[in-house]
């Protein structure tokens, strides 16, 4: 009975499209203000959940969490009386990345938080003819791997880069290694804020045309915090 209330409360929050609030997880753990009564919906950018462990409060309360088998989502609502508790949830991704949620019942309305990892990839467009290419999908794989991991596959050669350090408005960039694979290419770069004011890198703004995919390790800098942002091309 509980689960089909469960499923009845999620077809409610789609229904009504809650407000979202996208949220930059640093160290795997962020912490949610999620409404009492209603039904909030977890998305992780890029990624499909495959399990969730939960931690209860009281005994007299639960913490309904569902997952939905088509998107990867998880939906998180309670049954009985929340106030001045704190609920713990851990969710493995199906890539096997984790992150660990401190969920915080508020009298609210329902709300969809999108959770950005730390080193998020946002890939283009997949419409491009690029993508296409014949032994893409490995390949870029054995990229991504390489650029987020010091071990080299067969077939990939990286190289220090000797270039000087560049300022810009807020911040002063320069280029840590560059590799290079059958067809693609892919680039470090290494960020840091010089500005007195939090700035943010936006994976977007990095996916020009030949771009394939690009991964950030933090998008949202504070004076003097430095992030590395990880690019892999279409080789010209």
């Amino acid at each position: 009975m509980r689960k089909l209330l469960l499923f009845a409360a999620v077809g409610l929050l789609l229904s009504t499209q809650a407000t979202a609030e996208t949220l930059n997880v640093k160290g795997n753990e962020v912490s949610l203000q999620v409404s009492s009564s209603q039904m909030s919906r977890v998305h992780i950018v890029g990624e499909r959940v495959a399990a969730v462990r939960t931690m209860q409060g009281e005994a007299e309360t639960d913490l309904l969490i569902e997952r939905d088998e088509g998107t990867g989502d998880i939906y998180v609502g309670f049954s009985g009386q929340t106030s001045g508790q704190t609920f713990a949830a851990f969710l493995t991704t199906e890539s096997g990345r984790t992150a660990q949620l401190t969920l915080l019942p508020v009298e609210d309305t329902a709300k969809t938080f999108e959770l950005k990892l730390e080193g998020t990839l946002s890939a283009a467009n997949p419409g491009m003819g690029f993508m296409k290419r014949n032994g893409y999908p490995e390949t870029l794989a054995a990229f991504v791997k390489v650029l987020f991991n010091p071990e080299r596959p067969d077939g990939v050669v990286c190289r220090q880069s000797k270039t000087q350090p560049t300022q810009t408005t807020n911040f002063k960039v320069w280029t840590i290694e560059r590799c290079d694979a059958e067809g693609i290419r892919g680039m470090v770069l290494h960020f840091r804020n010089t500005s007195t004011t939090p700035q943010t890198l936006s994976a977007d703004g990095f996916l020009v045309r030949q771009v394939l995919a690009v991964g950030i390790t933090d998008e949202l800098l504070s004076p003097g915090e430095d992030a590395r942002v990880y690019i892999v091309e279409e080789a010209q």
